[in-house]
C-alpha cells in the first residue's frame, strides 16, 4: 500500500465557485469529469448548467509532485486544451516555475482555478516582486498583518508577516514549529 504525505504542496483555488477547490498532498493528480479515474471531479449540478461544461474532458489535466516539492508540473490531456496565465497548453507538460498560476480549461476566458505552490511555504522570498503591500489590517505579538493584491492574479488577499526575531525571544530557538500553526 502506497502512503502520500499530509504536508500539502499545492491547492488549487476555484476563480469561479462552480469548481471544486482542491488540496494536493498526492504525488500526482488528474483532473476532469470522469468519476472514478479523477481525483479532483468537474462534475455538479451548478458546473453542468454552465455554458462550459461541454468543453470539459474526462480527463482534462494533470498534476504533478517530484523532487520532494521542488518541481511541479502541469500536463493537458484534454480534448480542447488549457491556458496557463494565458498562454496555450494543448497536449504538453509544462514546468509550473512561479509560486501562482491562472489556469483556464478549454477557452482562455474559462479562467477556473489558481494553482498556488504550497512546497517551500516558510522559504523566504521577496514579498515585492508577488504583491502589492497595502494598509496594516491588524498586529500582534510578533506578526503584522496586512491587505495587499497579488501582481499575478490581481486578486485581493491577506499577508501575514512574521518578525522571526520577535518570535525567537517569545517561544524560543524551536518556534519554527508553531509557525505552522501560526499561519
Amino acid at each position: 500500500m502506497t502512503s502520500f504525505s499530509s504536508i500539502p504542496w499545492g491547492y488549487l483555488e476555484p476563480i469561479n465557485n462552480i469548481y471544486p477547490r482542491g488540496v494536493l498532498t498526492k504525488p500526482s493528480y488528474t483532473i476532469g469529469r470522469h468519476p472514478t479515474e479523477c481525483d479532483i471531479i468537474l462534475d455538479s449540478k451548478e458546473l453542468r448548467q454552465h455554458e462550459y461544461f461541454i468543453h470539459l474532458s474526462s480527463k482534462h489535466f494533470l498534476v504533478e509532485c517530484t523532487d520532494n516539492g521542488r518541481s511541479i508540473y502541469f500536463r493537458d490531456v484534454s480534448r480542447n486544451g488549457c491556458y496557463i496565465d494565458g498562454d496555450l497548453i494543448h497536449h504538453s507538460k509544462i514546468l509550473l516555475q512561479n509560486s501562482e498560476h491562472v489556469i483556464s480549461l478549454a477557452l482562455k476566458e474559462n479562467r477556473a482555478y489558481r494553482f498556488i505552490r504550497l512546497s517551500g511555504l516558510f522559504d523566504v522570498i521577496n514579498l515585492d516582486e508577488r504583491y502589492l503591500k497595502a494598509n496594516l489590517l491588524g498586529s500582534g505579538s510578533f506578526a503584522n498583518v496586512y491587505r495587499a493584491i497579488s501582481h499575478v492574479t490581481n486578486t485581493r488577499r491577506a499577508i501575514k508577516i512574521i518578525n522571526k526575531d520577535q518570535c525567537e525571544r517569545q517561544i524560543g530557538p524551536g518556534f519554527s514549529k508553531y509557525l505552522y500553526r501560526e499561519v
